[in-house]
């Protein structure tokens, strides 16, 4: 990489609003502030920052903002200029660790702006073999999510288009890139009317900013044994997953429509009996489909990872059999870990598991993750 040409971008400082559950509920409503403005450097900032930024920790030079299978982070990020003031048209690339720009590709005809995500298969399937190609996909999943609710706390509209969408002029640059193209997230003002916002039925009395869960998000593998509130679960549920206008998720569609679930595998929550549940995404209700404790069971099948038998509650994301179904488990992923985070709960992304075993357990869908839920042993902050 030519550093001569590197742009250093300024540090991010995580503002204390908007809260997470605004935007999550803006952006299910196409209510996001949108406004007739050109991208900044400072707004592009901070959403490579939620895409891949780091920040130090214990025992990583760089904590990511996105979980990543085993640390492998296999994603490249590019930046696509187009009409943006002090920064030459072209594509860029971002780097984390410098947290910096660099122009890799000067073309002015480009009449977009955007993130292109690519990803470098090899660095996760070289660890995970064929299962690490659900890995990458996911956390292009989680990329996406965290590029799109940050976008809409700015006031710009995100739209998501998958490989085979990309146009062809950015997919013939590949060979000047890392990896190849996954997503294209388009950047760009808009005045839109917002649709009808259904009563919000969850109650809200602490929560962390939009900012502050992105940077504080952790995965957490050690819980208290203590029952887990009820509404502290409707609430992730609810932000994760819910309709909050009519036929829209917190969460864009791919493709034109949704294609997955939420299975809650319930040992330990105030005022609801054990069971496995399934989350109507359109009603906001817990439908049974068995009663009882299957959290043994379910970490006998997630290869005996204890947290999951130890944890009041596991959300299990099934989807359909396609690898669009294995993005959109990222998108629900990252919202379940941001809407965690921000009321002090704790969750870790599992996608190391017996497919059949937990298929047989849950009775519906292709599972693509466990994510167990509980308070941390240790606080997150």
């Amino acid at each position: 990489m030519d550093y001569k040409r590197e742009i250093k971008l300024l540090s991010i400082e995580p503002r204390n609003k908007p809260r997470l559950s605004e935007v999550l509920v803006k952006l299910a409503c196409a209510k996001c502030k949108y406004k007739e403005k050109i991208l900044s450097l400072n707004e592009i900032t901070r959403i490579l920052f939620s895409i891949q930024g780091c920040r130090p920790s214990s025992w990583l030079s760089c904590f990511r903002t996105i979980p990543s299978a085993g640390a492998t982070y296999p994603l490249e990020i590019y930046f696509i200029s187009s009409g943006i003031e002090g920064l030459e048209e072209g594509i860029y690339s971002y780097n984390p660790k410098r947290h910096s720009l660099t122009l890799v590709y000067s073309d002015s005809s480009l009449d977009f702006s955007g993130v292109l995500v690519n990803a470098v298969y090899e660095r996760t399937t070289g660890y995970y073999g064929s299962r690490g190609y659900m890995y990458v996909r996911e956390e292009v999943g989680h990329a996406i999510q965290n590029a799109v609710v940050t976008s809409c706390s700015l006031g710009f509209k995100a739209d998501v288009y998958l490989s085979e969408s990309i146009p062809g002029k950015i997919l013939e640059l590949n060979n000047m890139l890392k990896g190849v193209s996954e997503a294209l997230i388009i950047l760009e003002p808009y005045n839109g009317e917002g649709k009808e916002l259904r009563e919000l039925p969850i109650s809200i009395k602490r929560e962390l900013s939009l900012d502050e869960a992105i940077i504080k998000r952790k995965s957490v593998r050690s819980y208290e044994r203590k029952p887990l509130s009820l509404n502290d679960l409707n609430y992730v549920t609810y932000l994760s997953i819910y309709e909050f206008c009519e036929g829209t998720r917190t969460y864009p569609e791919l493709n034109s429509r949704y294609r997955d679930n939420i299975i809650l595998v319930v040992g330990e929550v105030d005022s609801i009996d054990n069971g496995i549940y399934i989350f109507r995404s359109d009603t906001g209700e817990f439908e049974v489909l068995s009663r009882g404790d299957y959290r043994r069971e379910l970490m006998k099948a997630s290869l005996s990872q204890r947290w999951v038998g130890e944890a009041p509650v596991s959300i299990v994301i099934v989807g359909e059999g396609d690898i669009r179904s294995e993005y959109e488990a990222g998108m629900i992923g990252q919202n379940i870990y941001l809407s965690a985070t921000a009321i002090g709960l704790g969750t870790v992304a599992i996608g190391a598991f017996y497919d059949n075993m937990v298929r047989e357990i849950v009775g519906v869908g292709r599972p693509l993750y466990v994510m167990p839920l509980g308070y941390p042993r240790k606080k997150l902050f």
